[in-house]
């Protein structure tokens, strides 16, 4: 492995970490840890090898796991691109709408009547549906979340 030799931020910390620190903290991390890490890293190669959208909805699904504490729960599509740095919204929206057609997740437009309030959407965050509307919330779909249905954040 190459050894990363700048002082510059990386993309995993925005600046906070730089590349040695990263290898440094490995060290220090207990062994369930590490082999965590080793996993994501295992996932992250295939995914990559997949090909880039392969790749894109291996992530979003990563950062939508890691937002949601507990199962069936609803976030915005707005945090959801905030935590994914480095890719570009059409990207984004491009591999959720191939997540959904798959079964993978489930997009909601904003309820009707309650606006934008407590949903934690903004205007023109949404993916613009032709027959749904303004799609801008979204989970992972209820057998991905061990047959549990979805429900509103509170």
């Amino acid at each position: 492995m190459r050894e990363r030799t700048s002082s510059a931020p990386t993309l995993v910390s925005s600046g906070v970490f730089v590349f040695e620190e990263i290898l440094s903290g490995l060290w220090r991390l207990p062994p369930e840890q590490l082999d965590a890490v080793v996993r994501l890293a295992d996932h992250v190669r295939e995914a990559r090898d997949a090909g880039p959208d392969a790749a894109v909805e291996a992530r979003i699904l990563y950062v939508l796991a890691r937002l949601l504490p507990a199962p069936g729960e609803i976030v915005s599509l707005a945090l959801l691109r905030d935590k994914l740095l480095g890719l570009p919204r059409s990207t984004v929206d491009q591999g959720l709408l191939r997540l959904e057609a798959n079964g993978r997740i489930v997009l909601f437009s904003a309820p009707v009547g309650g606006g934008l309030a407590g949903t934690g959407g903004s205007p023109g965050a949404g993916i613009e549906h032709p027959t749904r509307g303004n799609l801008e919330r979204c989970a992972l779909a209820p057998e991905r979340r061990h047959g549990r249905g979805i429900r509103r954040a509170a």
